[in-house]
């Protein structure tokens, strides 16, 4: 869904006729997921590192402060 998204953000941006669409907000809660084959995955951060291949333009992750920032 949210490469979907992208996807249409980029083009629609491209259209001189189309207004501005508003950003998708995702709150991503935990970067911890629970599998039914395996119990809980690895902390991986799949999805953000997705998110960040992709264009500055269509895309901002903001992550929250930690205590080695």
């Amino acid at each position: 869904m949210v490469n979907q998204h992208i996807k249409w953000l980029r083009t629609s941006r491209r259209l001189p006729w189309r207004r501005p669409i508003a950003s998708l907000n995702y709150l991503l809660t935990s970067h911890v997921w629970r599998q039914d084959h395996n119990g809980f995955s690895h902390q991986d951060p799949g999805f953000v590192d997705h998110i960040l291949n992709k264009s500055p333009e269509v895309v901002r992750v903001y992550l929250p402060p930690d205590a080695n920032t």
